[in-house]
């Protein structure tokens, strides 16, 4: 996983282009930034959220504080609840 945050200008077009050509379900998870990722999807699609599906996955062991990736996985349905909030 790439952990640099790309260019949310760029990120922005890109996600509102496949928006334009067709595209109505967008994917996200915790292990992809943590945070950044859903924060420039949910800013590009603001426009356009309630005609679009977003999904994601959990289950990663990710300090919710700080991002930091800790060893193994955490389905509890407490963390499973935050992350997807």
């Amino acid at each position: 996983y790439q952990t640099t945050i790309p260019s949310r200008k760029e990120m922005h077009n890109i996600i509102r282009k496949a928006f334009d050509n067709g595209v109505t379900l967008f994917d996200t998870a915790e292990a992809y930034g943590p945070f950044e990722c859903e924060k420039i999807l949910g800013e590009a699609v603001s426009s356009f959220r309630d005609k679009i599906v977003i999904e994601t996955k959990f289950g990663w062991n990710i300090d919710q504080q700080t991002g930091t990736r800790l060893p193994g996985l955490n389905s509890k349905p407490e963390h499973i609840k935050i992350v997807v909030e």
